[in-house]
């Protein structure tokens, strides 16, 4: 498989924001901060917005700054040198994203025919 660069846009302005300090309403939370690297890290900047995956930078760690439940969701603005492979990991604890079994679809679930989430 060929190196990719990826456009990811989290949280589009399609509904009214709510904030993950705001607890009294649901709606969107955004991550507070975002690492771009090769492996998972906490040496995060303020996110702010959309972010581009590339050959250097494949991996994005999201910090919400306390845990969040919901269904994620990311909006491919645009794709070079595709096709394209997404992963998304779940974790409370940091060092559970260099885990293999960090939260996640089970490989072992049925309906999955291989180890790829």
């Amino acid at each position: 498989m060929r190196s990719i660069g990826l456009a990811l846009l989290l949280a589009p302005a399609l509904a009214e924001l709510c904030f993950a300090d705001n607890l009294d309403k649901y709606g969107i939370f955004t991550p507070k901060k975002i690492a771009l690297s090769s492996v998972p890290s906490m040496d995060g900047q303020s996110y702010s917005g959309g972010f581009t995956l590339s050959t250097d930078e494949p991996l994005a760690t999201l910090d919400y700054n306390y845990e969040v439940a919901g269904l994620p969701y990311f909006v491919v603005s645009s794709v070079s040198n595709g096709p394209v492979e997404v992963e998304v990991k779940y974790a409370e604890q940091f060092p559970a994203l260099s885990l293999n079994y960090s939260d996640g679809p089970s490989q072992f679930t049925t309906s999955i025919a291989n180890s790829r989430r």
